[in-house]
């Protein structure tokens, strides 16, 4: 029950701000970059190093210029540090909540985040060592902290939206039968930032 404290108070207050505001919320900017993470504690048994792609969506809410909603899609590749397993694969989803620091009118901001979802491992190999290679399928709840800087160029044309460019450090946490995992890494890539929030000179 302990486990899903973080992600149930993240759906209420999201909810709770959506429904006053629901029709206000709109999307202000979508992230496409390239994770890398490495495990540490237990769970450097199994993964040395992780690459992969993700995508987050990034909402806001007219009245509230600094509050972001945001929805992040995960998909990374492990390189195995165990016999066990020859193939590793992880999908995750999060749905969490940050708060968007301007530095002046730099196009420079600061994005503390904290979300939570779920992650499933897709592990190929004599997992069990009976003897029979076989794919698994293990899902676990996913806690991430991450703290966002970005740029975003200025637009000097009328254009519907503006590219900028993102480094997100992060430490993820994600709970187990016998113990947790524990990840540190980051996020690198682009921003598409919609018109409804861009510097313009």
């Amino acid at each position: 029950m302990k486990k899903i404290i973080l992600i149930t108070a993240l759906i209420i207050m999201i909810s709770g701000v959506s429904a006053q505001e629901k029709e206000e919320v709109i999307l202000d900017s979508l992230n496409i970059g390239f994770p890398a993470k490495l495990p540490i504690s237990h769970y450097s048994e199994f993964s040395r190093f992780q690459i992969g792609f993700n995508s987050q969506f990034n909402f806001k809410i007219i009245n509230t210029d600094h509050f972001r909603i945001l929805l992040r899609l995960d998909g990374t590749y492990n390189f195995s540090a165990s016999s066990r397993i020859d193939h590793l694969v992880e999908l995750s989803a999060t749905l969490g909540i940050g708060w968007e620091f301007p530095i002046g009118d730099s196009g420079f901001t600061v994005t503390p985040q904290l979300s939570g979802g779920i992650v499933t491992h897709v592990l190929k190999g004599d997992f069990y060592l009976n003897g029979n290679p076989s794919t698994s399928l293990f899902a676990n709840q996913l806690y991430r902290f991450q703290l966002e800087l970005a740029y975003t160029l200025k637009n000097k044309r009328n254009k519907k939206s503006s590219v900028g460019f993102y480094l997100s450090p992060s430490f993820e946490v994600f709970s187990g039968k016998q113990y947790w995992g524990y990840l540190a890494g980051g996020s690198i890539g682009i921003r598409i930032q919609f018109k409804e929030n861009i510097n313009e000179e």
